[in-house]
Protein backbone atom coordinates (compact mmCIF):
# COMPACT_ATOMS: atom_id res chain seq x y z
CA UNK A 1 0.00 0.00 0.00
CA UNK A 2 2.90 2.37 0.55
CA UNK A 3 3.83 2.38 -3.12
CA UNK A 4 0.25 2.85 -4.20
CA UNK A 5 -0.02 5.75 -1.78
CA UNK A 6 2.96 7.29 -3.52
CA UNK A 7 1.63 6.29 -6.94
CA UNK A 8 -1.91 7.66 -6.82
CA UNK A 9 -1.49 10.27 -4.09
CA UNK A 10 1.10 12.14 -6.14
CA UNK A 11 -1.49 14.70 -7.13
CA UNK A 12 -2.75 15.52 -3.63
CA UNK A 13 -2.60 19.18 -2.63
CA UNK A 14 -3.85 20.11 0.82
CA UNK A 15 -4.68 23.80 1.18
CA UNK A 16 -7.33 26.45 1.52
CA UNK A 17 -8.54 27.73 -1.83
CA UNK A 18 -7.22 30.99 -3.25
CA UNK A 19 -9.99 33.12 -4.80
CA UNK A 20 -10.21 32.66 -8.57
CA UNK A 21 -8.84 35.39 -10.79
CA UNK A 22 -11.40 37.65 -12.44
CA UNK A 23 -11.73 37.62 -16.25
CA UNK A 24 -10.05 40.99 -16.71
CA UNK A 25 -6.98 39.65 -14.91
CA UNK A 26 -6.57 36.86 -17.43
CA UNK A 27 -4.31 37.18 -20.43
CA UNK A 28 -6.50 36.08 -23.30
CA UNK A 29 -3.89 35.92 -26.05
CA UNK A 30 -0.56 34.89 -24.56
CA UNK A 31 0.77 33.48 -27.80
CA UNK A 32 0.00 36.57 -29.87
CA UNK A 33 1.66 38.88 -27.34
CA UNK A 34 4.78 36.73 -27.51
CA UNK A 35 4.94 37.20 -31.26
CA UNK A 36 3.84 33.65 -32.12
CA UNK A 37 1.69 33.19 -35.24
CA UNK A 38 0.45 29.76 -34.21
CA UNK A 39 -1.31 28.40 -31.13
CA UNK A 40 1.26 25.73 -30.38
CA UNK A 41 4.71 25.48 -28.85
CA UNK A 42 7.20 22.72 -28.05
CA UNK A 43 9.82 22.10 -25.36
CA UNK A 44 12.70 19.58 -25.39
CA UNK A 45 12.42 16.69 -22.89
CA UNK A 46 15.49 15.10 -21.34
CA UNK A 47 15.92 11.81 -19.46
CA UNK A 48 17.45 11.77 -16.00
CA UNK A 49 18.97 8.31 -15.46
CA UNK A 50 15.93 6.71 -17.11
CA UNK A 51 13.75 7.56 -14.08
CA UNK A 52 12.59 11.13 -14.56
CA UNK A 53 11.85 13.22 -17.66
CA UNK A 54 12.52 16.92 -17.34
CA UNK A 55 11.99 20.22 -19.15
CA UNK A 56 13.38 23.71 -18.64
CA UNK A 57 11.03 26.47 -17.45
CA UNK A 58 11.39 29.97 -16.06
CA UNK A 59 9.26 31.61 -13.38
CA UNK A 60 8.82 35.22 -12.33
CA UNK A 61 9.73 38.69 -13.55
CA UNK A 62 12.60 38.82 -14.31
CA UNK A 63 12.68 35.09 -15.13
CA UNK A 64 14.26 32.60 -12.72
CA UNK A 65 15.30 29.39 -14.47
CA UNK A 66 14.50 25.84 -13.34
CA UNK A 67 14.57 22.25 -14.53
CA UNK A 68 11.35 20.41 -13.60
CA UNK A 69 10.15 16.83 -13.85
CA UNK A 70 7.02 16.03 -15.85
CA UNK A 71 4.28 14.22 -13.93
CA UNK A 72 1.15 12.78 -15.55
CA UNK A 73 -0.44 12.13 -12.15
CA UNK A 74 -0.30 15.66 -10.80
CA UNK A 75 -2.26 18.76 -11.67
CA UNK A 76 -0.03 21.21 -9.86
CA UNK A 77 3.54 22.43 -9.83
CA UNK A 78 6.17 22.74 -7.12
CA UNK A 79 9.45 24.64 -6.79
CA UNK A 80 11.94 24.91 -3.91
CA UNK A 81 11.99 28.19 -1.99
CA UNK A 82 15.01 30.39 -1.34
CA UNK A 83 14.11 29.71 2.31
CA UNK A 84 14.51 25.93 1.96
CA UNK A 85 16.11 24.13 4.87
CA UNK A 86 18.62 21.32 4.42
CA UNK A 87 15.87 18.74 3.81
CA UNK A 88 15.00 20.15 0.40
CA UNK A 89 18.36 21.38 -0.86
CA UNK A 90 19.96 17.95 -1.13
CA UNK A 91 23.62 18.18 -2.16
CA UNK A 92 23.12 21.89 -2.81
CA UNK A 93 22.17 21.19 -6.43
CA UNK A 94 18.76 22.82 -6.66
CA UNK A 95 18.05 26.25 -8.04
CA UNK A 96 15.78 28.06 -5.60
CA UNK A 97 12.78 30.30 -6.26
CA UNK A 98 12.94 33.79 -4.74
CA UNK A 99 9.45 35.23 -4.53
CA UNK A 100 10.69 38.62 -3.37
CA UNK A 101 12.81 38.98 -6.53
CA UNK A 102 9.76 38.68 -8.83
CA UNK A 103 7.53 41.69 -9.51
CA UNK A 104 4.70 39.40 -10.69
CA UNK A 105 4.51 37.06 -7.69
CA UNK A 106 1.57 37.00 -5.31
CA UNK A 107 0.82 34.91 -2.26
CA UNK A 108 -1.97 34.66 0.31
CA UNK A 109 0.42 32.92 2.72
CA UNK A 110 -1.66 29.78 2.33
CA UNK A 111 0.18 26.92 3.98
CA UNK A 112 -0.08 23.75 1.92
CA UNK A 113 1.65 20.44 1.24
CA UNK A 114 1.96 18.10 -1.69
CA UNK A 115 3.13 14.53 -2.35
CA UNK A 116 5.50 13.71 -5.18
CA UNK A 117 7.34 10.42 -5.78
CA UNK A 118 7.27 9.34 -2.14
CA UNK A 119 8.24 12.70 -0.63
CA UNK A 120 6.01 15.24 1.15
CA UNK A 121 6.67 18.91 0.31
CA UNK A 122 5.49 21.76 2.58
CA UNK A 123 5.26 25.49 1.93
CA UNK A 124 3.11 28.32 0.56
CA UNK A 125 0.79 28.50 -2.41
CA UNK A 126 2.06 31.20 -4.80
CA UNK A 127 1.04 32.64 -8.17
CA UNK A 128 3.57 33.94 -10.67
CA UNK A 129 4.28 34.18 -14.39
CA UNK A 130 5.62 30.99 -15.96
CA UNK A 131 7.70 31.12 -19.16
CA UNK A 132 7.92 28.35 -21.79
CA UNK A 133 9.73 28.71 -25.11
CA UNK A 134 9.60 32.50 -24.93
CA UNK A 135 5.88 32.56 -24.04
CA UNK A 136 4.51 34.06 -20.81
CA UNK A 137 1.66 32.55 -18.79
CA UNK A 138 0.73 34.86 -15.89
CA UNK A 139 -0.98 33.82 -12.69
CA UNK A 140 0.04 30.14 -12.63
CA UNK A 141 -0.29 28.71 -9.12
CA UNK A 142 2.32 26.41 -7.58
CA UNK A 143 3.69 25.21 -4.26
CA UNK A 144 6.78 27.10 -3.12
CA UNK A 145 8.12 24.56 -0.64
CA UNK A 146 10.63 25.23 2.13
CA UNK A 147 10.97 21.75 3.62
CA UNK A 148 10.20 18.16 2.77
CA UNK A 149 9.90 14.80 4.47
CA UNK A 150 9.94 11.19 3.29
CA UNK A 151 6.36 10.00 2.93
CA UNK A 152 6.97 6.44 1.72
CA UNK A 153 9.65 3.76 2.13
CA UNK A 154 9.47 3.44 -1.69
CA UNK A 155 10.53 7.04 -2.31
CA UNK A 156 12.54 7.90 -5.41
CA UNK A 157 15.69 10.00 -5.40
CA UNK A 158 14.74 13.52 -6.48
CA UNK A 159 18.22 14.93 -7.07
CA UNK A 160 19.23 16.30 -10.43
CA UNK A 161 16.20 18.52 -11.05
CA UNK A 162 14.62 21.44 -9.23
CA UNK A 163 10.87 20.83 -9.10
CA UNK A 164 7.84 19.31 -10.83
CA UNK A 165 5.10 20.36 -13.24
CA UNK A 166 1.91 18.32 -13.46
CA UNK A 167 0.13 17.19 -16.61
CA UNK A 168 -2.88 15.43 -15.10
CA UNK A 169 -6.26 16.01 -16.77
CA UNK A 170 -7.35 19.62 -16.06
CA UNK A 171 -11.11 19.10 -16.24
CA UNK A 172 -12.96 19.56 -13.00
CA UNK A 173 -15.55 16.76 -12.88
CA UNK A 174 -13.85 15.17 -9.89
CA UNK A 175 -11.57 17.91 -8.64
CA UNK A 176 -12.76 21.40 -9.44
CA UNK A 177 -11.03 23.24 -6.63
CA UNK A 178 -7.48 22.04 -7.19
CA UNK A 179 -7.02 22.62 -10.91
CA UNK A 180 -9.51 25.37 -11.75
CA UNK A 181 -9.36 27.82 -8.85
CA UNK A 182 -5.66 27.21 -8.39
CA UNK A 183 -5.10 28.18 -12.06
CA UNK A 184 -2.42 25.58 -12.69
CA UNK A 185 -0.59 25.72 -16.00
CA UNK A 186 -2.63 23.05 -17.78
CA UNK A 187 -5.92 24.38 -16.37
CA UNK A 188 -5.14 27.79 -17.87
CA UNK A 189 -4.62 26.19 -21.27
CA UNK A 190 -7.92 24.35 -20.75
CA UNK A 191 -9.98 27.37 -19.67
CA UNK A 192 -8.54 30.10 -21.93
CA UNK A 193 -8.37 30.14 -25.77
CA UNK A 194 -4.60 29.89 -26.08
CA UNK A 195 -4.01 26.80 -28.24
CA UNK A 196 -4.92 25.61 -31.73
CA UNK A 197 -6.03 22.31 -30.14
CA UNK A 198 -6.63 21.40 -26.50
CA UNK A 199 -3.88 18.78 -26.53
CA UNK A 200 -0.32 18.12 -25.54
CA UNK A 201 1.77 15.57 -27.44
CA UNK A 202 4.57 13.62 -25.79
CA UNK A 203 7.58 11.88 -27.28
CA UNK A 204 9.73 10.65 -24.39
CA UNK A 205 13.48 10.07 -24.80
CA UNK A 206 14.18 6.41 -25.59
CA UNK A 207 17.70 6.36 -24.12
CA UNK A 208 19.96 8.17 -21.69
CA UNK A 209 21.47 10.41 -24.35
CA UNK A 210 18.30 10.96 -26.40
CA UNK A 211 16.14 14.07 -26.39
CA UNK A 212 12.36 13.97 -26.57
CA UNK A 213 9.71 16.62 -27.03
CA UNK A 214 6.48 17.83 -25.53
CA UNK A 215 4.28 19.98 -27.78
CA UNK A 216 1.26 21.96 -26.58
CA UNK A 217 -1.52 22.73 -29.05
CA UNK A 218 -0.57 20.33 -31.85
CA UNK A 219 1.47 17.36 -33.05
CA UNK A 220 4.88 17.01 -34.66
CA UNK A 221 4.49 14.83 -37.76
CA UNK A 222 8.23 14.30 -37.86
CA UNK A 223 8.07 12.20 -34.70
CA UNK A 224 5.42 9.60 -35.58
CA UNK A 225 4.22 7.45 -38.45
CA UNK A 226 0.93 5.85 -39.45
CA UNK A 227 -2.54 6.46 -38.05
CA UNK A 228 -3.46 7.22 -34.45
CA UNK A 229 -5.29 4.75 -32.22
CA UNK A 230 -7.80 6.76 -30.17
CA UNK A 231 -9.05 5.74 -26.72
CA UNK A 232 -11.58 7.61 -24.57
CA UNK A 233 -10.57 8.38 -20.99
CA UNK A 234 -12.58 6.72 -18.21
CA UNK A 235 -12.74 7.38 -14.49
CA UNK A 236 -10.89 5.26 -11.95
CA UNK A 237 -13.43 3.87 -9.51
CA UNK A 238 -11.12 3.19 -6.59
CA UNK A 239 -12.64 4.94 -3.59
CA UNK A 240 -9.75 7.38 -3.60
CA UNK A 241 -9.85 11.05 -2.73
CA UNK A 242 -11.27 13.17 -5.54
CA UNK A 243 -7.92 14.94 -5.74
CA UNK A 244 -6.58 12.01 -7.77
CA UNK A 245 -7.66 12.33 -11.41
CA UNK A 246 -5.18 10.40 -13.56
CA UNK A 247 -5.26 9.56 -17.26
CA UNK A 248 -7.16 6.23 -17.17
CA UNK A 249 -8.02 4.06 -20.19
CA UNK A 250 -10.02 0.81 -20.60
CA UNK A 251 -7.85 -2.30 -20.89
CA UNK A 252 -8.77 -5.91 -21.63
CA UNK A 253 -5.76 -8.15 -22.36
CA UNK A 254 -1.97 -8.58 -22.19
CA UNK A 255 -0.05 -10.97 -24.46
CA UNK A 256 3.52 -12.19 -23.89
CA UNK A 257 5.06 -13.01 -27.25
CA UNK A 258 7.11 -15.97 -26.13
CA UNK A 259 7.68 -18.77 -28.72
CA UNK A 260 4.13 -19.82 -27.87
CA UNK A 261 2.18 -16.56 -27.31
CA UNK A 262 0.71 -16.38 -23.83
CA UNK A 263 -2.45 -14.22 -23.50
CA UNK A 264 -3.45 -12.91 -20.07
CA UNK A 265 -7.13 -11.81 -20.04
CA UNK A 266 -7.90 -9.00 -17.62
CA UNK A 267 -10.99 -8.78 -15.41
CA UNK A 268 -14.10 -7.11 -16.78
CA UNK A 269 -13.94 -3.29 -16.60
CA UNK A 270 -10.16 -3.31 -16.22
CA UNK A 271 -8.29 -0.06 -16.72
CA UNK A 272 -4.75 1.08 -17.46
CA UNK A 273 -3.42 4.09 -15.55
CA UNK A 274 -0.86 6.18 -17.46
CA UNK A 275 1.78 7.40 -15.05
CA UNK A 276 5.19 9.06 -14.90
CA UNK A 277 6.35 6.57 -12.27
CA UNK A 278 9.08 4.42 -13.85
CA UNK A 279 7.33 1.06 -13.77
CA UNK A 280 4.76 -1.14 -15.42
CA UNK A 281 2.40 -2.91 -13.04
CA UNK A 282 1.18 -6.32 -14.17
CA UNK A 283 -2.30 -7.66 -13.34
CA UNK A 284 -2.89 -10.08 -10.50
CA UNK A 285 -3.06 -12.96 -12.99
CA UNK A 286 0.53 -12.44 -14.18
CA UNK A 287 3.38 -12.78 -11.69
CA UNK A 288 6.52 -10.79 -12.39
CA UNK A 289 8.73 -13.61 -11.08
CA UNK A 290 7.37 -15.93 -13.76
CA UNK A 291 7.99 -13.33 -16.44
CA UNK A 292 11.54 -12.70 -15.22
CA UNK A 293 12.23 -16.44 -15.31
CA UNK A 294 11.09 -16.58 -18.94
CA UNK A 295 13.40 -13.74 -20.03
CA UNK A 296 16.33 -14.74 -17.77
CA UNK A 297 16.34 -11.60 -15.61
CA UNK A 298 18.28 -11.63 -12.34
CA UNK A 299 17.55 -9.64 -9.22
CA UNK A 300 20.27 -7.19 -8.19
CA UNK A 301 18.41 -5.94 -5.08
CA UNK A 302 14.92 -6.10 -3.59
CA UNK A 303 13.47 -3.72 -6.19
CA UNK A 304 15.52 -4.11 -9.36
CA UNK A 305 16.19 -6.92 -11.80
CA UNK A 306 18.46 -6.72 -14.83
CA UNK A 307 19.29 -8.45 -18.09
CA UNK A 308 22.53 -8.23 -20.09
CA UNK A 309 22.16 -5.31 -22.45
CA UNK A 310 23.18 -7.42 -25.45
CA UNK A 311 20.08 -9.59 -24.89
CA UNK A 312 17.59 -6.74 -25.29
CA UNK A 313 16.95 -7.47 -29.02
CA UNK A 314 15.94 -11.05 -28.15
CA UNK A 315 13.46 -10.33 -25.34
CA UNK A 316 9.78 -11.14 -26.02
CA UNK A 317 7.39 -8.35 -26.97
CA UNK A 318 4.46 -7.39 -24.75
CA UNK A 319 1.10 -6.39 -26.25
CA UNK A 320 -1.46 -4.43 -24.22
CA UNK A 321 -5.01 -4.23 -25.53
CA UNK A 322 -6.14 -0.69 -24.67
CA UNK A 323 -9.59 0.48 -25.71
CA UNK A 324 -9.75 -2.25 -28.36
CA UNK A 325 -6.34 -1.36 -29.85
CA UNK A 326 -3.27 -3.58 -29.59
CA UNK A 327 -0.23 -1.58 -28.46
CA UNK A 328 3.02 -3.55 -28.50
CA UNK A 329 6.28 -2.72 -26.74
CA UNK A 330 9.61 -4.49 -27.14
CA UNK A 331 12.38 -5.51 -24.78
CA UNK A 332 14.07 -2.20 -25.58
CA UNK A 333 11.03 -0.46 -24.09
CA UNK A 334 10.39 -2.36 -20.86
CA UNK A 335 14.09 -2.42 -20.05
CA UNK A 336 16.05 0.79 -19.69
CA UNK A 337 19.58 1.95 -19.25
CA UNK A 338 20.38 3.21 -15.79
CA UNK A 339 23.72 4.30 -14.39
CA UNK A 340 24.42 2.19 -11.33
CA UNK A 341 26.25 3.59 -8.33
CA UNK A 342 29.98 3.05 -8.46
CA UNK A 343 33.16 4.74 -9.62
CA UNK A 344 32.49 4.12 -13.32
CA UNK A 345 28.66 4.54 -13.15
CA UNK A 346 28.33 1.82 -15.77
CA UNK A 347 24.88 1.63 -17.42
CA UNK A 348 22.88 -1.53 -16.75
CA UNK A 349 19.72 -2.72 -18.49
CA UNK A 350 17.12 -2.80 -15.75
CA UNK A 351 13.46 -3.72 -15.61
CA UNK A 352 10.85 -2.00 -13.56
CA UNK A 353 7.88 -4.32 -13.81
CA UNK A 354 6.01 -4.92 -10.60
CA UNK A 355 3.59 -7.47 -9.21
CA UNK A 356 0.09 -6.13 -8.66
CA UNK A 357 0.14 -7.22 -5.03
CA UNK A 358 3.11 -4.95 -4.31
CA UNK A 359 1.25 -1.77 -5.20
CA UNK A 360 -2.20 -1.72 -3.63
CA UNK A 361 -3.74 -0.81 -6.99
CA UNK A 362 -7.45 -1.59 -7.38
CA UNK A 363 -8.01 -5.13 -8.61
CA UNK A 364 -9.15 -3.87 -12.01
CA UNK A 365 -6.13 -1.59 -12.68
CA UNK A 366 -2.71 -1.96 -14.23
CA UNK A 367 -0.14 0.84 -14.52
CA UNK A 368 1.78 1.84 -17.64
CA UNK A 369 4.73 4.13 -17.03
CA UNK A 370 7.25 5.88 -19.28
CA UNK A 371 8.79 2.58 -20.40
CA UNK A 372 5.50 1.88 -22.13
CA UNK A 373 4.93 5.45 -23.31
CA UNK A 374 8.40 5.94 -24.81
CA UNK A 375 7.48 3.45 -27.58
CA UNK A 376 4.67 5.71 -28.81
CA UNK A 377 3.94 9.24 -29.82
CA UNK A 378 1.14 9.97 -27.34
CA UNK A 379 -1.41 12.76 -27.67
CA UNK A 380 -3.25 13.71 -24.49
CA UNK A 381 -6.46 15.40 -25.60
CA UNK A 382 -7.82 17.35 -22.64
CA UNK A 383 -10.49 19.00 -24.79
CA UNK A 384 -12.14 15.77 -25.93
CA UNK A 385 -10.98 13.65 -22.94
CA UNK A 386 -9.17 10.98 -24.90
CA UNK A 387 -5.65 9.71 -25.61
CA UNK A 388 -4.19 8.91 -29.04
CA UNK A 389 -1.22 6.62 -29.75
CA UNK A 390 0.94 6.41 -32.88
CA UNK A 391 4.19 4.60 -33.65
CA UNK A 392 7.33 6.59 -32.99
CA UNK A 393 9.69 7.22 -35.88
Amino acid sequence: MYLFASFLQIGVVHAFVLPPRTPDERQQNVLAEAGSDTGRFSIPVKSLDGLFHTIDVAVGTPPQHFNVSLDLMNGGMLLPSINCDSSCTTKGTRRLYDRSASSTSESKCTVTWQDFFGHNYFGDLVRDTVHFSGLKFPGVAFLEYDWRSDGSPFKFPDDGFDGMIGLAPPWDSLNSYRRTEYSSFLSKLYSEPLLDEMIFSLALPRGLEDEGEIMFGGTNSGLYSGEFSTVDVVELDSGLSSSNVPWVLPSSNITLHTPTPYPVPLPVDSVAVLTSNPFIVFPKSLQVEDFYNVIGAEWINELWASVPCDRRPHLPDLTFEIGGHELTISGFDYTFEHRLDGPDKKPACLLWIMDHDDTGLPDNAIALGPHFLKRFYTVFDFGERRVRFAERK
